[in-house]
């Protein structure tokens, strides 16, 4: 670690604090900050928690809405704190699995999804015994 990073960590303010510091000097332009910093946070919150059931970065977005509102509020950077934790005991609990388990599961779900997507219907009906009965294929 050099020693500038090293000050920096131990206390020396930097830019975006020492701006921090002059605003907080000012009560109205610090409760306008605060204000500013909630709306902000929580329409990115908002965003991300409607983002979360679709494909895309949605629990991403949720972390960065926090982010933002746990700058000034403590309640905040406690919830974020919790869930930062869960979600390492999420991906260390998924990460323990190995890939033996982790790759039946995404081939299973590949297979499930072109099915349900119409894949059958253009390469025929692969298995063994199984027909085509104009809306999918039927497995004896």
């Amino acid at each position: 670690m050099s020693p500038e990073t090293q000050l920096r960590l131990l206390g020396t303010p930097s830019r975006w604090r020492a701006l921090r510091a002059w605003v907080a000097e000012r009560p109205t332009l610090d409760i306008a900050y605060r204000i500013g910093v909630a709306v902000l946070g929580t329409a990115v919150l908002l965003v991300g928690i409607l983002a979360i059931p679709y494909p895309g970065p949605g629990w991403a977005i949720v972390f960065a809405g926090l982010g933002i509102l746990a700058t000034e509020f403590a309640p905040a950077r406690r919830t974020l704190r919790w869930l930062q934790g869960k979600y390492r005991q999420g991906m260390a609990w998924y990460s323990a699995r190995g890939p033996a388990m982790r790759v039946p599961r995404w081939w299973l779900l590949l297979r499930l999804s072109s099915r349900h997507c119409g894949y059958w219907e253009h390469s025929g009906c692969s298995a063994a015994g199984s027909e085509w009965n104009g809306s999918g294929c039927t497995v004896p």
